[in-house]
């Protein structure tokens, strides 16, 4: 019960400010006014259309950040040749934003589904190879030994011993890369698309309708949670001996 006093207590404070006379209470729609938006987006469709966009750029951004980043991390976490070349480039990017980023793309892609997946991948990319480089790293010589011991070539170590001790770290690291990729697709949504919930809420704010707009926000969280679930979910399937 005391879990639902704070979202309460919000939903009361929104209702009282939305009825306050002057520019801020003219602006803001009411709680009822954006539950009778939610259900007209829904119900036209136009609502499902959108979340499906963001998710499949979403999709797309992160499973490719998967396929290039755990290798690279695999490799630069076992071999440090691989690391010298390569980890002055990622650190020197890591610091940059997204929304750094987003111009550039924007000039190099044009409008459209690519700069779209080019910004979550970049997005991605970067926790998933940290944790892969850790997760790797931090696994036992002993059992690196053991395995070159038993006749282990380099490519049996890395998929008999490296990658098994590493993915939980590994699956962390896609974890993070999935909420980032979240955040990132709603930014490129803002300028770089003309689908998806961002660009719904870009589309909203031209028109003053702050009720699309509150209804963007509250999907954006809501999916945002049933992503990190599905992740939890996911790495229960995967390591079923450890709960997440």
């Amino acid at each position: 019960m005391s879990g639902a006093l704070v979202p309460l207590g919000i939903v009361g404070a929104w209702a009282v400010a939305s009825a306050q006379k002057g520019v801020f209470g003219l602006f803001l729609a009411t709680p009822g006014e954006v539950a009778t938006e939610f259900v007209r987006l829904l119900w036209s469709g136009e609502l499902v259309s959108h979340v499906l966009a963001s998710l499949s750029r979403v999709a797309v951004g992160l499973v490719t950040a998967i396929l290039v980043g755990v290798p690279l991390g695999i490799g630069m976490g076992a071999w440090r040749s691989v690391d010298v070349a390569i980890a002055p480039l990622l650190n020197f990017l890591r610091p940059i934003p997204i929304a750094a980023w987003v111009p550039l793309v924007v000039l190099v892609f044009g409008i459209g589904e690519l700069p779209a997946r080019v910004l979550v991948f970049m997005g991605a990319i970067h926790p998933i190879v940290v944790n892969t480089i850790l997760g790797v790293r931090g696994v036992r010589l002993l059992h690196v030994r053991a395995a070159r011991m038993l006749g282990a070539n380099n490519w049996q170590v890395v998929r008999r011993v490296l990658i098994p001790s590493a993915l939980p770290s590994v699956l962390a690291g896609i974890r993070l890369g999935l909420g980032i990729a979240w955040w990132v697709v709603i930014v490129a949504e803002l300028l770089a698309v003309r689908s998806g919930l961002g660009y719904m809420m870009v589309q909203a704010m031209a028109l003053l309708r702050s009720d699309t707009m509150m209804v963007g926000i509250f999907v954006i969280g809501v999916v945002g949670l049933g992503l990190n679930r599905f992740a939890i979910l996911t790495e229960e399937l995967l390591m079923p001996w450890r709960k997440v």
